[in-house]
């Protein structure tokens, strides 16, 4: 302990404490002629002479000549602004919270801004002082944004990146005018109880619908069994109504629950075939290198329809679709070095997402997404990368630190503003936008290379290279549960089918059945196809469709009918080439 009439060193642990402005005397005493700074302590020394010096971290202060000691930490604090009244587009009003780390610059210039605009007359700053100062400034900048979205845009994770962009922006000023600097991206956290009222309408008016269709499609249910004569299935889905009825509340598998295990098999395979009933799969759509082959469910034994994919980026390596059948659906294509865009009905690719440079690779783009004006891709030799559709020529890579010492880049999807892929043993998330760069979630815990991939409602779920199918919920990102234990073959694809509140989840683990599984049950449906390995899958209400190991055919199954594959598709005989990969439109 310094012996003197003051004790900095107390000052110094006081983890808020930024700033301390003192006079000399108060802390060299008679035997007391130096003061040795700490490692994250500055000093800007003002001396009797009338001129200023800096006294570094760890560097020695000398009595002679002081007249006031400014004391200032100089490593990075956690500063939270808070800032109400904020008012959207359509006149919600929230609440904000900025997180930023700052530090104050221990350069004699950045100090004396410091002293005259954050410390002024008083003695001590703490980091509630930095925040007090900062604020007008993020205020400002929140509210313009803020101004121009609605409540709901307000709150999503688009709007909080542009949020932190706009706050960022405009901290430089403050920082500058203050000896200030942000050693960190704002992160912002919108809070509106007004719109969490309407949320909560909104999701009681969804609630009461979803409560009606379970009614309808029930009754649907009871009318098609008593119309093929299941007396015993039409009995028990009257009682499964007549529950539904009396507890509204109470979630559909719950009840069911109820039920014997084979009573509820049958149950099921009754709500999935009238769910089945009013969808209707438009193509199969298969690609087998330089070509796509289009196959009508309802006659897949020709071929209705083929496309030649001829282009720089080389061969189809997988195939995905969005908008599902309907107008202005496209098919996204991923090739060797880069990605195609089909239009449904067109007779070739409109667009060309390109990799400039790539190397000479063994694979591909083993899957595509697309959100809005953006394209993501994944390939396992290239690593994750980004389109505007705007700049073909002009990706972004994105997370390469993470991607390029890795063995297997799979799966990417988006959805809810986030991108996600599977990178080695691990599922990464992070925000869509231009300023993203790093992960804002990783689920962690598989126990080797996650090998497929589904993002919904109900969780994160994933398949890896031993056959283990695993669920991440909530916000729980480590620890998932294992919803299926693997064989030691690789769980090639996913799907997440939601039935009246009824979810199921579809996997193929290369075995010789596809498994389709009811979440929050016991009972799982396997659809066999009399010994073959089952490879990949797909999986919509009306049609589950997968390939055996060699890829030369795909078989057919309607859900409720796993007995047996409804079609056969003998695809290698057809074009005399394996199948690269399919999807369902």
């Amino acid at each position: 302990m310094i012996a003197g009439k003051f004790d900095p060193q107390r000052f110094f642990d006081g983890a808020d404490n930024i700033a301390l402005n003192v006079s000399a005397s108060e802390v060299f005493g008679l035997l007391t002629r130096t003061l040795d700074l700490p490692g994250f302590w500055a000093a800007l020394i003002t001396r009797t002479a009338g001129d200023q010096i800096v006294v570094q971290p760890g560097a020695n202060i000398p009595r002679a000549g002081a007249e006031d000691i400014m004391f200032v930490r100089v490593s990075p604090v956690d500063v939270s602004i808070e800032t109400e009244g904020l008012v959207s587009r359509d006149h919600f009003q929230g609440n904000a919270a900025v997180d930023v780390k700052v530090s104050v610059v221990p350069e004699a210039g950045d100090l004396q801004s410091f002293q005259k605009h954050v410390l002024g007359s008083h003695r001590v700053v703490q980091t509630k002082a930095i925040a007090r100062y900062l604020e007008p400034t993020v205020r400002a900048a929140l509210m313009e944004v803020a101004a121009k979205l609605d409540g709901k845009e307000l709150v999503g994770p688009d709007a909080l990146d542009q949020l932190a962009t706009a706050v960022a922006d405009a901290l430089k000023a403050p920082c500058f005018s203050g000896g200030l600097r942000a050693e960190s991206r704002p992160v912002v956290r919108i809070d509106s109880a007004s719109l969490r009222g309407l949320q909560k309408t909104q999701q009681e008016t969804a609630r009461r619908r979803a409560e009606h269709d379970t009614s309808l499609s029930l009754k649907k249910a009871i009318e098609r069994a008593q119309g093929e004569h299941l007396d015993h299935l039409a009995e028990m889905l009257d009682r499964l109504s007549s529950l539904a009825t009396a507890s509204p509340d109470v979630d559909l598998p719950v009840l069911l629950q109820t039920f014997t295990e084979q009573q509820r098999g049958e149950l099921y395979e009754a709500l999935f075939a009238t769910d089945a009933a009013v969808t209707e799969t438009r193509w199969i759509v298969v690609a087998v290198g330089h070509e796509l082959l289009f196959f009508e469910p309802k006659d897949p034994s020709k071929v209705a329809r083929r496309v030649p994919i001829e282009g720089t980026v080389g061969a189809v390596r997988s195939v995905q679709t969005a908008g599902h059948g309907e107008p202005g659906a496209v098919l996204w294509l991923g090739a060797a070095t880069g990605v195609y865009r089909l239009p449904l009905d067109a007779k070739r690719p409109d667009l060309t997402l390109s990799v400039p440079g790539a190397p000479s690779v063994r694979g591909g783009f083993n899957a595509v997404a697309a959100c809005e004006d953006r394209v993501f891709a994944s390939h396992s030799e290239l690593g994750l990368y980004e389109w505007r559709v705007d700049k073909p020529d002009s990706p972004r890579r994105l997370l390469e630190s993470m991607t390029k010492s890795s063995q297997t880049v799979r799966a990417v999807c988006a959805t809810g503003g986030q991108v996600y892929c599977a990178i080695d043993d691990r599922v990464i998330c992070m925000p869509i936008g231009d300023g993203a760069q790093m992960p804002s979630q990783l689920f962690t815990g598989s126990d080797c290379s996650i090998t497929s991939l589904c993002v919904s409602p109900s969780g994160v779920f994933a398949g890896n290279s031993r056959g283990d199918v695993l669920r991440w919920s909530g916000s729980a990102d480590t620890d998932p549960e294992i919803i299926s234990r693997g064989g030691g073959r690789a769980a090639e694809s996913i799907w997440h089918l939601a039935t009246q509140g009824v979810d199921r989840l579809i996997f193929s683990d290369t075995s010789i059945c596809i498994r389709a599984q009811v979440l929050g049950d016991s009972f799982v449906c396997r659809y066999e196809a009399g010994g073959q390995t089952l490879r990949r899958v797909e999986a919509v209400a009306d049609q589950i469709v997968a390939t055996n190991e060699l890829r030369d055919r795909l078989f057919c199954w309607t859900p409720g009918h796993p007995a047996r594959p409804a079609n056969t598709i003998p695809v290698s005989r057809m074009c005399s080439q394996s199948i690269q990969d399919f999807c369902l439109v």
